[in-house]
């Protein structure tokens, strides 16, 4: 054999070796890819998974929420609290559950718990009408800075409803922005005149 025999011969199983490196390379890779890939799509039907509810919970949280409904109509706001507690448990990111939950601690005078718990149905619906409740309760506790954050925030969401501009417009005007005070209550009589008559 040759010395360029040899050489090409050499050459040869270094294109070889190179080659077969790059398909095992690329193989692993593909394989890398496609094992994260499952992951990720078993990770995500788990996530779905936890946040469907089957007809048996549905059931649950509709009796809780049945019982809870009664409490509130009679006044026994500390039961309907445990009952919507009940049901976040079952399904914890229902905005509708917290708004409610909100709402009745609010009435059982637990307002620091409504604020928190509002704000949590927040981080999942931005509600303009939610917004308004914690701003509210956030004047009552003479947090006028964050009061006026989220009377801002509902009105980006709709700024056509009547009771957040009269409400805004009040407190802008014991902030002594009357200048702004006058142009909310304008909006919002001009929006709904019989918000004037009252």
């Amino acid at each position: 054999m040759s010395s360029f025999q040899l050489i090409l011969l050499l050459v040869s199983f270094y294109f070889a070796f190179r080659f077969f490196q790059q398909i095992n390379n690329n193989s692993f890779k593909k394989k890398e890819d496609l094992n994260n890939s499952n992951i990720k799509s078993i990770q995500k039907d788990i996530q779905e998974e936890k946040n469907e509810i089957n007809p048996i919970q549905q059931y649950n949280i509709d009796i809780l929420l049945q019982k809870a409904n009664e409490a509130f109509k009679n006044e026994n706001y500390s039961d309907a609290i445990l009952h919507l507690k009940d049901a976040l448990i079952i399904e914890y990111n229902n905005s509708d559950i917290l708004n409610r939950l909100g709402l009745t601690y609010s009435m059982n005078k637990e307002i620091d718990q409504a604020i928190i718990t509002y704000q949590k149905s927040l981080d999942i619906d931005d509600n303009d009408i939610i917004h308004l409740e914690v701003a509210k309760l956030l004047e009552e506790q003479s947090l006028l800075e964050q009061a006026i954050y989220h009377y801002q925030s509902a009105l980006k969401i709709d700024d056509e409803y009547a009771p957040t501009h009269l409400a805004y417009a009040k407190l802008l005007e014991k902030t002594n922005k009357t200048y702004e005070a006058k142009e909310h209550y304008r909006i919002a009589y001009e929006l709904d005149p019989e918000l004037n008559k009252n």
